[in-house]
């Protein structure tokens, strides 16, 4: 079933049942084992972002990441700084290295053991900043694919690392004031990302919720899991 499938999707005279081909034979395989051609022009965008999250995660950049973003809403009186040089592709590049996001989540295992060590301190908030920004730069409706991404791995990882409280210079002062602002309007749909990018620079603990009523159920999952794990800590 999985070969007819298979043969069915390479088909040219079956193109017009393409997707319905590929969601069938998705099922059949493991992730990573399955690929089609040029799945970011050939699938629509409704399927595109659990494509790549399954089928080819080196792919799961969202297209808003590409470029940085200016301004996501011209009517926003929330305008943040850029917190990094370093954005888009040329941040993205990180995650898709096994090496470097193991690096990362060395440095952040490192400030737990030792939150003294300068050089640590200065890799992790450089390392930081670049997290924020993607959460800032990232398009809306593509913040969940996002989150599927080392990208939330290792977000995860330094917001329960307790790093939030360390404010290396003035650049990270300024920061944590600008982000305390942006994400207040929790109807916003960019809420989550600058909510995360918060939370990057705020001692867990120190950060709490009196509702979460207009955020997105991914969104709020991952905050009771943030919450569970601080706890089992």
């Amino acid at each position: 079933w999985r070969d007819q499938l298979l043969q069915g999707l390479e088909d040219p005279s079956r193109a017009a049942e393409r997707i319905n081909l590929l969601l069938a034979l998705m099922t059949y395989t493991k992730p990573r084992k399955l690929s089609v051609a040029d799945p970011l022009r050939t699938l629509p965008n409704w399927l595109l972002n659990d494509y790549c999250v399954y089928c080819e995660p080196e792919l799961a950049a969202p297209v808003g990441l590409l470029e940085p973003a200016r301004s996501k809403d011209p009517d926003t009186k929330t305008e943040i700084e850029p917190l990094t040089d370093r954005r888009g592709e040329d941040a993205m590049v990180w995650f898709r290295d096994e090496a470097l996001v193991a690096r990362m989540l060395e440095l952040i295992q490192a400030y737990g053991a030792d939150s003294f060590a300068e050089d640590t301190l200065k890799e992790l908030a450089g390392l930081r900043r670049v997290l924020a920004q993607l959460w800032l730069d990232v398009e809306t409706v593509q913040l969940q694919t996002l989150d599927q991404t080392t990208v939330g791995a290792v977000t995860r990882a330094m917001i329960l690392s307790g790093f939030g409280s360390e404010l290396t210079d003035d650049a990270d002062v300024a920061a944590r004031k600008q982000l305390s602002l942006a994400g207040a309007d929790f109807r916003s749909p960019a809420a989550p990302a600058a909510l995360l990018a918060t939370l990057l620079f705020y001692p867990l603990e120190a950060v709490t919720f009196e509702t979460t009523e207009g955020l997105p159920a991914w969104f709020v999952e991952l905050l009771h899991e943030l919450a569970a794990k601080s706890v089992d800590g």
